[in-house]
């Protein structure tokens, strides 16, 4: 199956399951976002990730000056 072909049976299942099993998966969903999102602020705040932001600048530099 091609992924398209995938991602519409899986729409339609979505559409036919009970609310009571949507709202399952969906608490599950926001759960685990609200804790991405946690992680993402403290990440932000570590030395690694001034460091990674230093690497982008020079990455980006290095490909815009290409011509």
């Amino acid at each position: 199956m091609s992924f398209t072909e995938i991602a519409k049976l899986v729409g339609e299942r979505w559409q036919i399951l009970p609310v009571e099993a949507r709202e399952v998966y969906q608490h599950q969903a926001n759960v685990g976002k609200e804790k991405y999102y946690a992680e993402l602020t403290e990440y932000k705040k570590s030395a690694e990730y001034n460091v990674y932001q230093e690497y982008l600048k020079k990455f980006k530099a290095k490909h815009i000056a290409r011509p």
